[in-house]
């Protein structure tokens, strides 16, 4: 495949799945359900019990817990264990948006956004996008950087490369791994602002070391050719074969060229920095 015309059919349903926190909801559910790892109802989750976990949550959550409400709401609206039911998920995200948990908060923006462009009409896609600023406003990096990608795509607005940009670097620059990666390609692209490899570089580097897949080929490439920023076969290799291990296509094609230029001590060098490779950490998105 042409690495170049690697793009999705940009629909609003589209930017939305891409976009949603809660898909997948497993993910969603641990970032948001902040307490410690023997919380039953949170293993019941991982378990795939989804049943008990809802046993545990919704007394919780009629006693008012938002954090509780907010994973019933998402037990329903992925119909985890139960029927679908995108109004009682509705339901509870409100309850806990009302108390702070901008996370239900950015779900019910995304549901009303969702609603407001699908076929079968309803939603108001004005007070979701204003719903959605304030969730971004208050700190919520997820939140920030799909208000970019909503400018980006035109999704209830006119396409705005620049505004795209200006919320994508917020994120970005709060250290969120996509938004780091996204404005590596704005910069790669010149789309919002002016062609600058040297950033792009950087802003790739950096959700590299926060382990996107996507970026560590990316930043694999760029240290390879030295595109950006000084050539560096051996570091190279090492972002080559993270991004090979995450199932990156062409990434095992990279790795063997520059393997070529190596000697045998900087193969195994950069091999040894992939498996001691540790993640940095993501910011914190806004949560209490």
């Amino acid at each position: 495949m042409n690495r170049g015309k690697q793009r999705f059919l940009v629909t609003p349903q589209n930017v939305l799945n891409r976009l949603r926190t809660a898909v997948p909801a497993a993910f969603a559910l641990i970032a948001a359900f902040a307490v410690q790892a023997e919380e039953p109802g949170r293993e019941a989750f991982v378990a795939g019990d989804y049943a008990k976990a809802l046993e545990i949550w919704q007394p919780m959550a009629e006693e008012g817990d938002a954090r509780a409400q907010f994973n019933v709401g998402l037990i329903y609206d992925e119909g985890l264990g139960v029927d679908r039911d995108r109004e009682k998920a509705r339901e509870w995200w409100s309850l806990a948006a009302e108390q702070g948990l901008l996370t239900a908060g950015y779900n019910l923006a995304l549901l009303e956004i969702e609603q407001s462009t699908a076929d079968t009409g309803g939603g108001d896609i004005e007070q979701a996008l204003a719903d959605l600023r304030k969730t971004a406003e208050a700190g919520h990096l997820p939140a920030r950087y799909t208000l970019g990608k909503i400018y980006q795509y035109g999704v209830g607005v006119a396409e705005d490369p620049a505004a795209a940009v200006e919320h994508i670097r917020a994120a970005a620059e709060g250290g969120l791994a996509k938004a780091q990666y996204s404005l590596g390609k704005a910069y790669r692209d010149g789309s919002g602002v002016e062609q600058d490899a040297a950033q792009a570089a950087k802003w790739f580097g950096q959700a590299a070391l926060r382990g996107h897949a996507g970026a560590q080929d990316h930043y694999a490439r760029r240290l390879a050719n030295g595109e950006g920023l000084e050539k560096d076969p051996v570091r190279a290799m090492t972002f080559a074969v993270l991004a090979m291990r995450a199932g990156v296509e062409d990434a095992a094609a990279l790795a063997e060229e520059i393997r070529k230029e190596l000697t045998i001590e900087e193969l195994d060098a950069a091999f040894r920095a992939a498996d001691g490779f540790e993640a940095r950490a993501e910011s914190p998105a806004g949560e209490e």
